[in-house]
């Protein structure tokens, strides 16, 4: 995670052999994420088909939200995700 400011990161990580783990919660992956993605020991996402597809080591979660948003208990909140 981190975009752009992740590659020296991810670079330094790479050349010394430490596994890396990669998270993209978008739908279109970013830059730093497509190019690391084949190095990964690991990548969690939100979208099943935001990176190449390989179920060994691709995982997808979704996106995790409060109970609160899941169930909403106020007559607020259940208007306003009716209206959506």
């Amino acid at each position: 995670m981190g975009g752009f400011v992740a590659l020296p990161v991810l670079y330094v990580a790479k050349w010394n052999h430490i596994p890396i783990f990669l998270c993209e919660q978008n739908s279109i992956p970013g830059k730093v994420n497509r190019i690391f993605y084949k190095h990964a020991k690991c990548c969690y996402l939100t979208f099943t088909k935001s990176l190449e597809s390989n179920a060994k080591f691709t995982k997808a979660f979704g996106n995790p939200f409060s109970s609160s948003i899941q169930n909403p208990q106020s007559k607020e909140m259940q208007g306003l995700f009716t209206s959506l």
